[in-house]
């Protein structure tokens, strides 16, 4: 843990070594008469701690940036702030986050040439439960894979450290050695009808800009509402310095339970409290990126902790990780200018990846010529593609999808229909039969090839009075890595449809942990996990999705790494120890840390536990030999274990389920329309 002394001084030397740099004059207070400057590459709204980090940045980067701040520089929530720091946390990118924050901190001194009040403390996470033990086991596992020096500690070793603990109220410790007011924001309608940033509208004029960084931290919500943003304002007007009388019922809880663990904190007395208001996101991660809703407005708020941005995959902290309904999301995209390189009816994996070649999403894609008008079956102008996404990236997969129209001003329409469709997945060993008795159209391997669509219609009650008939858009497509389909019903109707499916009896519900086992022991990726925005498809052997031939975003990074080579690589590990894993565990080679895991699940048929994450090789780049060369070990809450490296899942390397190749429990291959199956379900024999 590291301690953080607020300076006054501090700001002064900042302001006088961003000078030279040619940044615009930050503008505080409504007492100044200076009126502010009538155009700017970036506007920043907030002169908290974000505000002022993101100001002195751009500065260093000789970009004409203007800071403006209704009250006083680093009021707001920055002022009470303890400043308390963490180098471990429970994930990769908070530990970069924090680590990129450490450096600037200690770089301050140096570069301002004034005392920054940094101070190295170290400090101790203390547990006194299992659970509490077993998660910071796995944070100190985690610190051993990223270079963070941590040790456990007895409770007898950690009150030597200090001596003020009472040993007896505890089980261990993890010792971490290092540890301008805005009155309105200008926008307009593009020629495809988005919403741009055009300026910024002060009691002291107005200032030209298409970019606009909220950095409002509690006050965000107000500041994207002047954006036409919709949001609640979290704290009332000018409480840029208030603090809250302490709720001494709610504290004393938390002060009885620290008392027992240090009890000279119980005989010493408070001397003075704080208690000022603080952002909180509903996951506790601040809110970083570019709004989906208005282009050029950019957030760096919602912190309660450091926020130094790396250069990494930061969906986790990315406002599109908000979507409006947490479920399978379809989108169609009209495109009249570009032409389709595959068969009406396939359907395509593909990535879309960003000018550094790292992926933002994976989709499937399915190209319609139009139809009858329903919702499965739109009319287009030209082509139509249908992208599928996973429910929890759908909204960054549609903020990037547009923001690609947007700049490389494609005539194209994208409109999102996921609260009109629903997803039901029917997959496994008998889904065929299953599905067959529903339907008239054919599902043998002939009629309907693995990776194609088509529009079926599906039956709710086959043969008797009450059926009635459903039309969607079936995808053979299977995420589990068996024999399946995906129904793509309109939400309407997917009650109904879901209940005639439900009443086979060799059908069950399974649940996305069930899923995400499945996968992972099949080796597919699953994005924001084992496959992210700092990620490129070479690293996580996807060069297939890849064009050979002609452009795409990213493809010139993509050349290059193909070239170059690459300094890590995905790969699967299977232990023979029947233990859990969770991801973040960490990887050793020859006894040496060379990465952590992504994703940990169990592997239901090889019987053991699969890992999947990435080898380095000290930034070196990583070839075939050096991955077949190692000993591996996997680190587990301390305890390591012998891990068998896979350069492919060992768990149907030729995708013979997906074909339905089960050995005698295979499809029915001479089915057609309609299956013999049907006359059981007419029967009433389920």
């Amino acid at each position: 843990m590291f301690k953080l002394i607020r300076d006054t001084g501090i700001r002064a030397q900042a302001l006088k070594y961003l000078k030279p740099i040619k940044c615009e004059r930050t503008l505080a207070g409504s007492s100044s008469n200076q009126e502010v400057v009538s155009a700017a590459d970036v506007v920043i709204v907030g002169g908290g701690i974000a505000g002022s980090n993101l100001l002195y940045q751009l500065a260093k980067r000789g970009v004409n940036a203007v800071l403006l701040e209704r009250a006083t520089i680093t009021s707001g929530t920055t002022w009470h702030t303890g400043g308390l720091v963490w180098s471990l946390r429970p994930s990769d990118l908070e530990v970069n986050l924090l680590r990129d924050s450490i450096s600037v901190y200690n770089s301050l001194q140096n570069e301002v040439e004034d005392y920054a009040g940094w101070i190295n403390n170290g400090g101790m996470f203390i547990s006194r439960s299992k659970i509490r033990t077993q998660e910071y086991m796995r944070l100190h596992t985690l610190g051993n894979a990223m270079g963070i020096k941590s040790e456990i500690l007895d409770p007898n070793e950690a009150q030597k450290l200090f001596p003020l603990l009472d040993p007896s109220v505890f089980q261990m410790a993890l010792y971490v050695y290092e540890n301008c007011p805005i009155l309105d924001i200008h926008y307009s309608h593009n020629a495809l009808g988005n919403k741009e940033v055009t300026g910024v509208y002060t009691d002291k004029g107005i200032i030209k800009t298409k970019c606009v960084v909220n950095c409002g931290g509690v006050w965000g919500p107000r500041i994207a509402r002047f954006a036409g943003i919709p949001s609640l304002p979290l704290v009332p007007d000018n409480l840029q310095f208030h603090l809250y009388e302490l709720d001494w019922d709610i504290f004393g809880v938390h002060l009885s339970s620290a008392s027992s663990l240090c009890p000279k904190l119980g005989e010493v007395g408070i001397k003075s409290t704080i208690c000022g208001p603080e952002s909180f996101t509903p996951d506790h991660k601040p809110l970083l990126g570019e709004d989906p809703n208005l282009y050029g407005l950019y957030h760096n708020c919602g912190y309660n902790s450091a926020g130094m941005i790396p250069s990494l995959n930061m969906f986790t902290f990315d406002i599109r990780r908000f979507t409006p309904a947490q479920m399978s999301r379809a989108h169609w995209m009209r495109e009249s200018s570009h032409e389709a390189f595959t068969p009406t009816n396939k359907v395509v994996y593909s990535l879309l990846l960003n000018e550094k070649g790292g992926v933002e999403a994976d989709v499937t894609v399915s190209i319609l010529d139009g139809g009858s008008g329903q919702l499965h079956e739109p009319i287009f102008k030209g082509r139509g593609y249908y992208v599928v996404t996973s429910g929890f990236n759908a909204n960054h997969t549609l903020a990037h999808l547009r923001r690609i129209i947007q700049t490389r001003k494609l005539r194209a329409n994208i409109t999102d229909v996921s609260k009109q469709l629903c997803i039901l997945s029917v997959q496994g060993p008998n889904s065929q039969r299953i599905l067959q008795r529903f339907t008239n159209a054919g599902l043998s391997n002939d009629a309907f090839p693995v990776n194609t669509h088509r529009s079926i219609q599906v039956s709710k009650a086959p043969y008797s009075a009450e059926n009635k008939l459903f039309t969607c858009r079936a995808l053979r497509v299977a995420w589990s890595g068996e024999l399946g389909w995906e129904l793509h019903v309109p939400s309407a109707s997917a009650v109904q449809v879901y209940r005639a499916l439900a009443a086979s009896k060799d059908l069950r519900n399974a649940g996305w942990r069930a899923l995400t086992s499945l996968s992972a022991e099949k080796g597919y990726h699953l994005w924001n996990a084992d496959l992210r925005s700092d990620d490129n498809p070479v690293e996580a052997n996807l060069t297939f999705t890849c064009r050979k031939n002609g452009e795409y975003i990213g493809n010139e990074q993509v050349d290059k790494f193909l070239k170059n080579g690459v300094t890590k690589k995905y790969a699967y590990f299977t232990l023979e120890d029947k233990i859990p894993l969770f991801g973040q565990e960490a990887i050793y080679r020859n006894g040496v840390p060379v990465g952590y895991l992504r994703r940990g699940e169990y592997a239901y048929y090889l019987d053991k536990p699969i890992g999947i994450g990435y080898v380095t090789n000290k930034g070196s780049i990583v070839t075939k030999d050096y991955l077949k060369s190692g000993e591996y070990e996997v680190e587990v809450m301390g305890k390591k274990h012998k891990a068998t490296f896979h350069f492919k899942s060992p768990f149907d390397p030729s995708g013979q389920r997906l074909l339905g190749n089960y050995g005698d429990q295979g499809m029915d291959e001479n089915t057609h329309e309609p299956h013999a199956g049907q006359n059981e379900r007419a029967g009433g024999s389920e």
